[in-house]
């Protein structure tokens, strides 16, 4: 298995871990922000429903305000005249069947008076059931909620009436709460909807949007929704969204919920969809990251067959051979580091060729000399001693040296290493620093459009109050204008008077015109108070704009502090990383220079302790020189021998 096979499939493999653990994440991320998008959906149903609640309560309070404030019916109730209730309210009552299903009068003790929707029923005590209308007769004030009834549950307003302090009784709007309120908010927000009234043995179905109910809710979010609490729930098989919704009555207290039922199967073909998309993504870009990883790797691997080509020469002897340096990376300096050896192994080859010679001549003097070796051998002896103990010391002293550089080595390729990482970090820090800057400069745009619309708010709510001015001087006129007509209605029932007879079909039109300008007026006022509390809300509108463009003004000076700051950091990363690189080119020579030390302390090790072994062989040798002359007389003999065998060796090698 080639180095180039390897490295291709450790790449590809960590390739592939990699970009299958990212898709993972990022498919678990993906379907936790479409489940937490879902959530946020059937929260915001539980706001819906609360609010249709409300806004039906508002607008019923409204117009039974309307009626429990009609002087006329004031004085119709007091008088207990239910034919000319009757004959003044139906009219109204047909308008708004379809909003409001039941408007009914109570005396005092809570005895029903008048049904408009169902006129011919009255008399009927109320007390044991309909305690909205016995809160509002005992504290005079009005009591607005859902109430159960006769009829099943409702949503109630009812209102005392009183005239010159004397209270009178009270009128009551009711508005359904069961299909058409579900049918409402189907129209909303597509779901299939129970309301269900809560009972200790089993929970009732009082309205629904369809006639079975097959999604069963567990003990536990019933006791969730007794204290007031919402309940999400999804079906085993993921396809079906549940929400429970309580809802209280006018007294605040937790009588049932509405049941949510929403169809999920738009959603998990959604996730589905990123899910496959993702999988087709990582498989193509694992396909395109293999051809990369392949084509990178024979190019950076090409360099390594010159050095093969180059190795085989040597091995056939042939030391001219030289390798092609094309890169300066660590295969170039591998080549660089080859030639150099090729050279060295060049001289050494030159030098023993002219030592082997030099040997030869001086072996036949060193034959002639033999002779005088007899008498110093003893001399020589002692000296020779002394050269071994201080070749020991040396040798170790070399190891010794060897290994702190070895040590030095180590040290010096993890501090290559760790610069490389810094490199890589600092970098890594540039490319976050610079996305910061664009993220700000996107956010400067958006506090800058932001500010804009704000300011044409602010000018619109100031044209609503000179608007709403000019329709509070219109209703003053209309004021003016009532009274002079009063006026005008009184002087002529006045002069009906006087005509007698003949008059008095004027003064029952009079008196109609003077009625007619009394509800004109009672009307001018309402609306008055009505513009009047729309002004006031105009302005604390206007000032709460003045407040928010003054924090938005704050805010769009500190993203500017914001990214000031960044552009310092990434001034000061770009600092770092120069010094870093500069480290590291430093590092590279010192890690040059580190090998060449290793070597040359490499080489003195190892001629120290061959000097050792010699000296002490010597040494040993010496002691027996004098009686073994002879001996070195034939020994001189086999070196030239051996001189001989030695230039036919080194003749192969062509340098």
């Amino acid at each position: 298995m080639t180095i180039k096979f390897k490295m291709i499939a450790i790449c590809i493999i960590s390739i592939m871990i990699l970009s299958l653990c990212l898709t993972f994440f990022a498919i678990k991320e993906t379907d936790k922000i479409i489940l937490q998008k879902e959530i946020q959906n059937l929260e915001s149903l539980e706001k819906v429903v609360d609010s249709k609640i409300n806004d039906i309560i508002k607008d019923t309070e409204v117009s039974v305000l309307s009626i429990a404030k009609n002087k006329e019916v004031i004085d119709a109730f007091e008088a207990r005249d239910r034919q000319k209730l009757l004959t003044m309210l139906m009219p109204v009552f047909d308008s708004i069947k379809g909003d409001i299903s039941q408007v009914q009068f109570h005396l005092p003790n809570s005895t029903s008076f008048l049904r408009l929707h169902m006129p011919n029923k009255f008399g009927d005590s109320l007390k044991t059931f309909r305690f909205t209308v016995n809160d509002a007769n005992k504290t005079k004030k009005t009591m607005k909620g859902i109430e159960n009834g006769v009829g099943g549950l409702g949503i109630r307003v009812v209102v005392p009436m009183e005239k010159n302090g004397i209270h009178l009784g009270t009128v009551e709007y009711g508005s359904e709460f069961g299909n058409v309120f579900l049918t409402g908010l189907k129209n909303m927000y597509s779901a299939e909807y129970f309301i269900y009234r809560l009972n200790d043995e089993k929970d009732e179905v009082l309205a629904s949007t369809t006639e079975k109910d097959s999604w069963i809710v567990e003990n536990k979010y019933i006791k969730d929704i007794k204290n007031g609490k919402s309940a999400i729930v999804n079906s085993d098989n993921n396809k079906y969204s549940m929400i429970l919704i309580p809802y209280r009555d006018y007294s605040n207290k937790i009588i049932g919920y509405i049941k949510a039922i929403t169809d999920r199967t738009e959603v998990m073909k959604q996730m589905d969809g990123i899910r496959n998309a993702m999988y087709l993504f990582v498989f193509i870009s694992i396909i395109i990251m293999m051809c990369i990883t392949f084509i990178l790797i024979s190019f950076i691997l090409k360099p390594l067959g010159y050095v093969i080509s180059a190795a085989e020469s040597f091995s056939k002897g042939d030391l001219t051979k030289t390798v092609k340096i094309t890169l300066k990376d660590e295969i170039g300096q591998l080549n660089m580091k080859f030639n150099n050896m090729a050279d060295n192994l060049r001289n050494i080859i030159g030098n023993v060729r002219v030592t082997i010679n030099e040997v030869d001549k001086d072996s036949k003097s060193v034959f002639l000399l033999t002779k005088d070796i007899g008498n110093a051998s003893e001399e020589i002896s002692k000296t020779i001693q002394s050269i071994a103990e201080g070749s020991s010391k040396q040798a170790s002293e070399a190891m010794i040296s060897l290994n702190n550089a070895n040590m030095l080595s180590d040290k010096l390729e993890e501090t290559v290493k760790y610069s490389k990482d810094m490199i890589l970090n600092t970098a890594i820090m540039d490319d976050k620093a610079n996305k910061g800057i664009v993220s700000i400069n996107v956010l400067k745009n958006k506090f800058s459009e932001n500010t804009k619309s704000t300011r044409e708010v602010s000018d619109n709510v100031f044209k609503l109050t000179e608007k709403s001015r000019n329709i509070a001087n219109i209703v003053s006129t209309i004021n003016s204008l009532t009274e002079q007509t009063n006026l005008l209605s009184l002087n002529a029932a006045i002069e009906a008077a006087r005509a007698g007879e003949q008059g008095r079909g004027f003064a029952v039109v009079a008196d109609e015109v003077r009625k007619l300008s009394s509800q004109s007026a009672d009307a001018t006022n309402t609306i008055q108070n009505i513009i009047s509390e729309i002004t006031y809300i105009i302005e604390a509108t206007n000032k709460s704009m003045v407040d928010t463009n003054t924090i938005m003004n704050d805010a769009q000076g500190s993203m500017y502090d914001v990214e000031s700051i960044l552009k310092e950091i990434i001034l000061s990363i770009q600092d770092v990383v120069e010094r870093v690189n500069k480290s590291a080119q430093f590092l590279n020579q010192v890690e040059e220079i580190k090998d060449n030390v290793v070597t040359s302390v490499s080489k003195i090790s190892n001629v120290t302790e061959n000097a050792a072994a010699s000296t002490q062989e010597i040494s040993a040798s010496s002691e027996e020189q004098a009686t073994a002359v002879l001996d070195v007389i034939e020994s001189m003999n086999n070196l030239n021998k051996k001189i001989i065998k030695l230039n036919e060796f080194i003749s192969i090698f062509k340098i």
